[in-house]
């Protein structure tokens, strides 16, 4: 409803003020406000099922990156079903930056076996590293953001693409 903010506005407005509470206009304003509100509704699903799409593809192509990284290590080519790695690889989506602290205590392990899992998945090009102070590394899932980035960028414009139409409001960069 914000990115096609002039007609909530028009169709509230035609819903609040438009005649006598039971009229013909007082109908009609209801009408439009509804249909207005089920159509950004529509759309909302739309692009929520469209992340969701982009998200399940991303997770296939990060289990694929894990296993040939795995494979070039000479080490199993699928981590173990209930190992960290494969538990905080599903978690990603849900948490896209994480420490070893907050990993620890996500995945109930030890705070060695979550480091070992961050630096599996930020050497398999999963996760990358970023420095939050002097003795705490963050692993962010940087193409979860991008995701975000581009999910919210798309709801921003009335063509659902930026390149298309001008958003009317502000949004983040595309991503590099």
């Amino acid at each position: 409803m914000l990115t096609r903010s002039d007609a909530y506005v028009s169709t509230l407005t035609a819903y609040r003020y438009d005649g006598p509470a039971f009229g013909e206009a007082a109908q009609a304003g209801t009408g439009a406000w509804i249909r207005m509100f089920l159509e950004a509704v529509q759309i909302a699903v739309e692009q929520a099922a469209t992340f969701a799409e982009e998200l399940g593809e991303l997770r296939s192509d990060r289990d694929q990156r894990l296993t040939r990284h795995r494979q070039a290590r000479g080490t199993r080519d699928r981590p173990r079903a209930d190992s960290a790695a494969a538990r905080l690889l599903g978690l990603l989506s849900e948490a896209p930056l994480v420490t070893a602290a907050s990993a620890e205590r996500l995945l109930g392990i030890s705070f060695g076996a979550a480091n070992r899992a961050l630096q599996d998945l930020a050497e398999a090009s999963i996760l990358s590293r970023k420095q939050v102070d002097r003795k705490t590394t963050g692993y962010l899932a940087r193409e979860v953001f991008e995701l975000l980035t581009i999910a919210e960028r798309r709801m921003a414009s009335t063509h659902w693409d930026t390149r298309q139409s001008v958003p009317n409001r502000p949004v983040p960069a595309r991503p590099a």
